[in-house]
């Protein structure tokens, strides 16, 4: 079930459900890497993020692959070499010592489960993306445009469709090749992406 879930909402409800049981029932908290910080799938308890946020912080450019202090044990959850997520067990005065059999299983589980959610996030992007551009495609385009203008009707706002043509661009290709016309198209998303909004849909229409 954990390594069947392919959104952040499947694997937290899985999480959710299957974890305590896994953990002894013991507190926990699970995240995943973005970049140079952890995002939560599943929070930390109250009275626990801070220890855990600063313990946490520890794994992510950190050679070592688990921080024990006593009190809580976290473990990156690692998949082909690279840190995936990490998952915190807090310590009770029942059962104070984490069994790492157990704990390694339900991490290799877990990073995979990280893994695959991952690459179908990649695929869902790559789906609806122009690769060149960085722009979404053509199909994404009359979708979203579809529901903008139904948006627009209900709500009675304002609604700015922008058409950009690049002039003389099979002249570029015929007398400078399609590697540099593809060179000019990315300049051209990249320059979308640097000029225009975040919440401004930014699509390829031709091509």
């Amino acid at each position: 079930a954990l390594a069947n879930a392919l959104d952040i909402q499947a694997l937290r409800r899985e999480a959710l459900q299957l974890l305590p049981s896994l953990v002894d029932g013991r507190s926990f908290c699970l995240g995943r890497c973005r970049g140079d910080r952890w995002e939560w799938l599943c929070e930390p308890p109250d009275g626990a993020s801070e220890p855990l946020a600063e313990a946490s912080a520890m794994l992510l450019n950190a050679t070592v692959a688990h921080v024990d202090d006593g009190q809580c044990h976290l473990r990156a959850l690692m998949c082909g070499g690279r840190r995936l997520g990490v998952l915190g067990i807090l310590m009770d005065n029942t059962c104070p010592v984490v069994q790492d059999g157990s704990i390694d299983a339900v991490g290799a589980v877990l990073a995979v489960s990280l893994k695959n959610m991952e690459l179908f996030e990649d695929l869902k992007v790559s789906s609806i993306s122009d690769r060149l551009t960085g722009c979404f495609n053509q199909a994404h385009a009359f979708s979203t445009l579809d529901a903008e203008l139904r948006r627009a009707k209900r709500s009675s706002a304002p609604l700015s469709v922008v058409m950009l043509d690049v002039d003389d661009f099979k002249q570029v290709n015929d007398e400078h090749g399609h590697l540099h016309g593809d060179r000019l198209l990315a300049a051209v998303g990249a320059t979308l992406r640097q000029t225009l909004r975040v919440s401004d849909v930014k699509c390829r229409y031709g091509g």
